[in-house]
């Protein structure tokens, strides 16, 4: 049998070529890929992705910045 010194590791078991720069593009495309294939697996045929920041206002602060868009004509009479 080979001296394990010489085995040739696979790349997607080596993290340290995985977390590097160069295996970058291997990430983005797990990224993708995983979770095509659980949707297949479950039969999820269409989805919706929403882009944003979870982050938003407290209800008071939000009716606070509508009434002074209001006020200074930013915003429509509502409804």
């Amino acid at each position: 049998m080979a001296d394990s010194r010489y085995r040739v590791e696979k790349a997607y078991n080596n993290r340290g070529f995985m977390n590097s720069r160069e295996g970058r593009a291997l990430r983005i495309h797990a990224e993708y890929m995983e979770p095509e294939s659980r949707f297949e697996k479950f039969g999820v045929k269409d989805t919706i992705v929403f882009f944003g920041s979870a982050r938003f206002k407290s209800k008071r602060q939000a009716q606070k910045a509508l009434k002074d868009a209001r006020q200074s004509g930013g915003c429509g009479s509502g409804g």
